[in-house]
């Protein structure tokens, strides 16, 4: 996909500055309280605490830089401000000085930037507290940035709190130049206001200026939808609704579970589940939200619907039996009993420390490391809350896996004999895991783990499961019907154990030793063999290597300032040869 860009012109309008004599500061401010609220907050976090300025009087040496509160050319109307004051201030007379930060949304001195108006204020401390203030008259103008710098003098010896930086709170910077200030460079203020531009045109609750229409979602701030429809796509869940909920504006599932975003959130539809529309098991039992809403399960709360101690993601994915009927249950004579499959064997007893020879139980490996030792950890309901993840196990997208057996180290003192299931999952192109429901599942392994008689590495072989891979990346994910122990190592050159949601390690452990049989090959790739050049001809030859065609691209400074030019499109030959003057020639092949 290449990016386009543009160049946009636009012409801004800035107000006269004017000098608002306002109402003395009331101390007692509190973030989310009196008197400002959640629709008139540029930024909310004038709080006690932090570190203290010196008390000084006079222009102060620094201003606070708020960036990011508004897009460029909007009608943008400051209405009061809060900030913590020590105890220990003098009583006196304080004037906020607010500047736009102009086009490159960077402060670089108050004499470079545009002036908007200032507010004076009354202030007398009686306690350690945030002090908040609503202009008489607000401060109105139209951006022509971003963001806000605010000035602030004192008649009178004042101190203020400032704190480490963090998400919101106004950066300090040195008021002559801009340049930062080391220590303590965060100032805690409320500002309040309005953005007069947040005309809602399709009524979904986002205004027109946050809708870009660019199809990319950036920030509640630059949303991407479209402004001229509630629901950009289609889901029957309206765009602000999505955004509120943290689902994708731009597609109708957002957690690939089969329904829609609208049929999942959407209250008022007749088919309305009340899933999550973000998670594709809502109830986390093992079993999708749509298998559960199509069969008439429930996929809020109720893991066993018929009650006969089976839960239904073990008669549907172990046993085939039916979860909504407790007369039919594993061993009832028609559906299937435990352990009537293909049993994972038992490689026997392993002394501490040595490996398995798994080439020869398992074939042809992808990554050979089971192992005993390490430490051992318990599982009584089974494994299902976190992944074994291998970021970089495939040598390239694009290719040929084919996951034909699978081993690790279990222990006979904890484990019970039961039904296994493994479950294999692409991790896409950027190799990380970002919950399993997200993840494309590539196959299942169901088996019989029959406990050893000591701790020995298990290994299983079963009906090979075959994919094209979208990245480098696996995920593994095991569930159990009886207890499992495992043994888990502090080795992250393993296999990393991740909560299957994404979201961080399993306590402290690091990794766990596995092997995988199969086989990853690599997708055929055309090679550059040689460049020459001889007085103004250039020749560059390649092989196809097994690919049908190549395009070949030129430029003269590797695409900075010089574009890829395609030179040849789908191409079966192996030679191109070129006169140029400029001794500069870059070349890169890719296949269609």
């Amino acid at each position: 996909m290449k990016t386009k860009y543009h160049l946009i012109l636009a012409t801004v309008l800035l107000l006269p500055a004017a000098a608002l004599q306002a109402a003395d500061l009331t101390s007692g401010y509190v973030i989310g309280g009196p008197p400002f609220n959640a629709s008139n907050l540029f930024v909310d976090q004038a709080a006690g605490g932090g570190g203290d300025t010196n008390a000084v009087t006079g222009d102060q040496p620094w201003v606070a830089v708020l960036s990011d509160r508004w897009l460029a050319n909007q009608s943008i109307s400051i209405t009061g401000i809060a900030l913590p004051i020590r105890t220990d201030s003098a009583a006196g007379t304080l004037t906020f000085t607010f500047y736009d930060l102009g086009a490159d949304n960077a402060f670089t001195g108050v004499a470079n930037e545009a002036l908007l108006g200032t507010a004076t204020v009354n202030f007398s401390p009686v306690n350690t507290s945030a002090y908040s203030v609503v202009f008489d008259t607000p401060v109105d103008f139209t951006s022509v940035g971003t963001g806000i710098a605010v000035r602030i003098s004192s008649s009178a010896a004042a101190r203020f709190k400032i704190s480490t930086p963090g998400t919101n709170f106004a950066v300090r910077l040195n008021a002559g130049d801009g340049s930062a200030i080391a220590t303590n460079p965060a100032f805690k203020l409320t500002l309040a206001g309005i953005n007069n531009s947040a005309v809602d045109t399709d009524m979904d609750g986002l205004p027109d200026y946050a809708e870009t229409n660019t199809g990319v979602f950036v920030s509640n701030q630059n949303t991407g939808t479209d402004p001229n429809n509630a629901d950009t796509d289609g889901d029957l869940l309206n765009d602000g609704q999505e955004i509120t909920l943290g689902t994708n504006p731009f597609k109708q599932d957002t957690d690939n579970d089969g329904l829609t975003d609208g049929r999942e959130a959407n209250s008022a539809l007749a088919n309305f589940t009340n899933t999550s529309p973000t998670r594709r098991d809502t109830d986390a039992d093992g079993l999708g939200d749509q298998y559960e809403v199509d069969n008439g399960l429930d996929a809020l709360t109720n893991a066993d619907f018929d009650n006969d101690t089976f839960t239904d993601a073990d008669e549907v994915l172990f046993y085939s039996s039916n979860p909504k009927l407790a007369a039919s249950f594993p061993g009832d004579g028609t559906s299937p009993a435990p352990g009537s499959f293909t049993a994972i064997q038992d490689a026997g007893p392993i002394a501490n420390g040595s490996s398995l020879d798994l080439p020869n139980t398992l074939g042809s490996v992808i990554i050979n490391e089971a192992t005993n030792g390490g430490n051992d950890y318990d599982y009584p309901n089974g494994v299902t809350n976190f992944a074994f993840v291998y970021p970089n196990l495939f040598p390239a997208a694009g290719s040929a896996v084919s996951i034909t057996g699978f081993a690790w180290t279990v222990s006979s003192a904890f484990n019970i004999s039961g039904d296994i299931r493994l479950e294999f999952y692409d991790l896409g192109a950027d190799g990380a895991l970002g919950g399993l429901e997200k993840e494309t599942l590539v196959g299942v392994a169901r088996g019989t783990l029959l406990v050893p008689a000591a701790t020995s590495v298990m290994y299983w072989n079963f009906t090979p499961i075959n994919f094209t891979s979208q990245g480098k990346g696996l995920a593994i994910r095991i569930i159990s019907t009886e207890a499992l122990r495992l043994k888990g190592q502090d080795n992250l050159g393993s296999a990393l154990w991740t909560f299957a949601t994404g979201n961080g390690t399993l306590g402290n452990i690091r990794s766990s030793r596995l092997s995988i049989g199969g086989t990853a090959v690599a997708p055929a790739l055309p090679r550059i063999l040689s460049f020459t050049r001889s007085g103004t001809a250039n020749t560059l030859t390649w092989d196809l290597n097994g690919v049908p065609s190549v395009t070949v691209e030129r430029s003269t400074d590797l695409g900075i300032t010089n574009p890829w030019m395609k030179v040849l499109t789908n191409s079966t030959n192996t030679i191109y040869m070129e006169n140029s003057a400029d001794p500069r020639a870059f070349f890169r092949l890719s296949t269609p």
